[in-house]
Parts: structure tokens; C-alpha cells; sequence
């Protein structure tokens, strides 16, 4: 009898299911990027089309190669999709074309549609496998969810169901884990969980205020603790030896901690005395400077360092330059409620939580603000998310 009671607890807490299902919807806007027309698998190719249309980099019909071409007046890219292979012929110039074969494997137009955004662009990544991990919480019964889906929202799964809140996941650095914040002890705890495996553990559970966690590396968090005092400090928190390094000062109220990719340098979020919250960045060597003269709030950071903020109703893109300056921001959105901004590790998809009438969903753009897709969920609210 105790072991059935132990496993109904344990599936409470931790067993995997699928999501609940979500509808996605996206308007999208005329670009003037590469023609791209595909030929036969009409079925498969309009689940590509609705990919690549999202960015303005592709714009993609249905149709025959040749009759486009003298319609538009202009050499288009082709695609061919066959029983076995997708043959992709791009304009090279010059009258010149090169060519490209993959497998034709099934259904799987997220992994084609990456495969033609690199050809036809001639890159080396694109936003279609993109991985995005969110919690929602329903409404009727207050249970909170943590899940993990395509870039689109498709094939979510759910790691974690919990009676208590689950707040701030991030991925690790090479998409295998997630560390976050869950309520399921009597105060809040940090965890690391294995999305393929669904294994779990606590990795820091002290007295005071354990959040907003975020990987370092890959066997090192940064994290934000505090005491029973008012202050809030950012440390390094190494997995493998359990040591704790504090990295700012013993007065100070700091959070949100992320670090700057390829470079020993952490991005944080510092309240002043009004509890005004500006980002701050500290580099190696270099003294801490402020990121920008306004007040500033949740931050994410891509592998390229292009930085994601919050400010006054609006969300910022920052973009580091060669001369090492930080250009002036770029607005991705402005609206009432934004939370939760993310930006993809290869920093090609933006996401970020909205809310209208009462209800929470997922927004995102894979061009820097044009042709948004909102994902919602008829069920639940999708109340944080974060992208790899």
C-alpha cells in the first residue's frame, strides 16, 4: 500500500504527459525576400510554406518553377519534393544555380524547412528547430504545468504538473536540461531536469530566496540568493562540487542573472533604492556599467549576445557591435503586459507572454518584429517561457 501511495504522489509531481493542445495563429505581412516555389507534395509543402513565410528573409509559393520564373521576371529558388529525396536548386548568379539534396524522410517540415532556409539563404541556422519551454497554469484547477514544444508550439510535451507555482525555467547550453523554481517544498527550491530521461533533482534548497536561475556552462548556475534580509545576490553555483561564489556586492539587490556568451561577462538586473529595476552588465576585468540610462527589467541573452528587455510597456532588442559598444535598441513590440521576453540561442526567434481580456499566451516573431504567431492554449494560460 505505501508503494502505490508513493507512486500516485511521485506522478502528481513528476510523470511526463502530453500537452494540452494549442492553437496557433500568425499574421503575417508581404516581404520582398528570396522566391522560393515548391514543386509536387502539396500537403508537405504548404506546411514548409507556412514556416518560411514567417520570416522576411523567403517568400514561398506553390507552383511550377518555369511559369513563375517569366511571370515574375525574376530566377526563383526551386524545391522539389519526391518520394525519397528534396532536391533544392538556388540562383547562384551569373545564370548559375547550385544544388542540394536531403532525404525525404516523412512528415517532419520543421527539420525541412531548416535545411532549405540554410540553402537558400547559404547559412547556418535557421529559427525552425528552435525549442521553447513554457509553464501555464489552469485556471479551474490552479495546477501549473512545465512543457516543452517545437518553436510553433507543436509537439508539446509536458515534464512537470505541480499544485505550486514553477517559475523561471532555462535551458542548459546544449538543450539537454532545464533548471527552474518550483514550490513543491515548503519554500522555493531550484531544480535541474533531464528532458529526455524526465529525471529530477534538487540542487538548491536554502534558507531565503532560491530563484532565477540560469546555466553558466554546463555544470555551473548562476543564481540569485538572499537571506532573511532585504538584499538579493547574484552567485556561481557549480553542480559538480556544490560551491557557492558570490559574484556581487553584500548590499546590493540583484537579480535576474544571465550570462554573455563567449565572453566572461554576466548580464543582471540591479533594483535601486526605489526598487526601479536597470540592467547592468559586468565584464572581466572591466568595472560594471549600465546597459542603458532607463530602467530596464528581464532580461535574455542569444549566443550572439543580442540582449531582450522590458521597458515601459515595450520590448528592446540590443545588438553588440564590433567596436564593442551596445547599438541603440531596436522595439520588437509595444503593448501593455509583455513578460517573460526570450530570444533563441542563435538569436533568430523572439518570444515573449501577453496578456488580453484576462488570459495569458505566447507571442513571437522570427524577424524581429514582423509577422507575429500567437500561441494559445484553449485550456490554460501560458504564463512564462523561455526559447533554446
Amino acid at each position: 500500500m505505501r508503494f502505490k501511495l508513493y507512486t500516485i504522489v511521485a506522478c502528481l509531481i513528476t510523470c511526463a504527459a502530453h500537452a494540452t493542445p494549442i492553437k496557433i495563429e500568425t499574421k503575417l505581412t508581404e516581404n520582398s525576400g528570396v522566391p522560393v516555389v515548391f514543386q509536387q507534395n502539396r500537403i508537405i509543402s504548404e506546411k514548409i510554406i507556412n514556416n518560411l513565410n514567417r520570416t522576411s528573409k523567403i517568400r514561398s509559393i506553390f507552383g511550377n518553377c518555369q511559369s513563375t520564373q517569366k511571370k515574375i521576371k525574376q530566377s526563383v529558388a526551386c524545391v522539389s519534393i519526391g518520394s525519397g529525396s528534396i532536391n533544392i536548386s538556388v540562383p547562384n548568379g551569373l545564370g548559375s544555380r547550385r544544388s542540394k539534396s536531403i532525404p525525404f524522410e516523412g512528415d517532419l517540415p520543421l527539420m525541412y524547412s531548416d535545411e532549405i532556409f540554410k540553402e537558400v539563404l547559404n547559412t547556418s541556422s535557421s529559427p525552425f528547430l528552435t525549442k521553447i519551454a513554457y509553464v501555464s497554469k489552469s485556471p479551474k484547477t490552479g495546477k501549473y504545468k512545465l512543457a516543452i514544444a517545437n518553436y510553433d508550439g507543436t509537439g508539446a510535451q509536458v515534464l512537470l504538473t505541480s499544485p505550486e507555482p514553477i517559475l523561471s525555467p532555462a535551458w542548459s547550453p546544449n538543450g539537454n536540461y532545464l533548471t527552474y523554481v518550483s514550490y513543491e517544498k515548503v519554500r522555493a527550491s531550484i531544480f535541474i531536469q533531464d528532458i529526455h530521461s524526465n529525471r529530477r533533482v534538487s540542487i538548491l534548497d536554502l534558507k531565503g530566496l532560491n530563484a532565477y536561475p540560469s546555466f553558466y556552462n554546463d555544470h555551473e548556475l548562476l543564481v540569485s540568493l538572499s537571506s532573511e534580509s532585504n538584499y538579493s545576490r547574484i552567485y556561481k553555483y557549480n553542480i559538480l562540487s556544490k560551491k557557492l561564489t558570490q559574484l556581487s556586492g553584500d548590499k546590493s539587490v540583484d537579480i535576474f542573472p544571465r550570462k554573455l556568451r563567449g565572453k566572461e561577462g554576466i548580464v543582471k538586473v540591479s533594483l535601486n533604492t526605489n526598487d526601479i529595476p536597470y540592467i547592468f552588465i559586468k565584464m572581466a576585468g572591466s568595472p560594471t556599467k549600465p546597459l542603458a540610462t532607463y530602467p530596464l527589467n528581464t532580461p535574455s541573452v542569444s549566443e550572439t549576445n543580442t540582449i531582450l528587455a522590458t521597458s515601459n510597456n515595450k520590448l528592446l532588442e540590443f545588438k553588440y557591435d564590433r567596436d564593442g559598444k551596445w547599438k541603440e535598441p531596436k522595439v520588437i513590440a509595444k503593448d501593455v503586459g509583455i513578460e517573460s521576453p526570450s530570444i533563441s540561442a542563435n538569436g533568430l526567434a523572439i518570444f515573449y507572454i501577453n496578456e488580453k481580456k484576462g488570459r495569458f499566451f505566447i507571442n513571437s516573431t522570427l524577424n524581429d518584429g514582423e509577422n507575429f504567431s500567437t500561441i494559445k492554449s484553449s485550456s490554460e494560460d501560458l504564463i512564462q517561457i523561455v526559447a533554446h
